[in-house]
């Protein structure tokens, strides 16, 4: 470093550190802190009231019952709503290919001569 005309020991010591000012960083993790204290506690305190109003178990067996019936209804109800949808697919698709059939577009590719009436 002499070579430049700057000598660690006088102009930049070495032994000298400066603490990083961190003020800011400081405010916003303890704000952090603060709001995931707070998210906790009402997270607690909702706990507390659904324990206190439904008790300990409050997904019993009646519950499941009741849940399995409306899986059950709305998985008839999506049927019901899939399957015409699907039924006018497949007729359309062989539709389409009774159409090319009855056309003639299936004979194009035919490796052998038909034979005629009169051979």
């Amino acid at each position: 470093m002499g070579k430049f005309g700057i000598n660690v020991g006088e102009d930049f010591p070495a032994e000298e550190v400066v603490p990083p000012e961190r003020g800011r960083e400081d405010d916003l993790c303890r704000d952090r802190e603060e709001w995931r204290a707070k998210a906790r506690a009402f997270k607690e305190d909702v706990r507390r009231a659904a324990q206190k109003h439904f008790g300990e178990h409050s997904f019993t067996a009646h519950n499941a019952f009741m849940l399995r019936i409306v899986l059950a209804v709305a998985l008839a109800a999506l049927a019901l709503a899939v399957v015409p949808h699907g039924l006018l697919l497949a007729m359309a698709v062989l539709g389409i290919v009774f159409f090319m059939a009855h056309r003639g577009h299936f004979h194009h590719y035919d490796y052998y001569e038909t034979p005629h009436g009169d051979a």
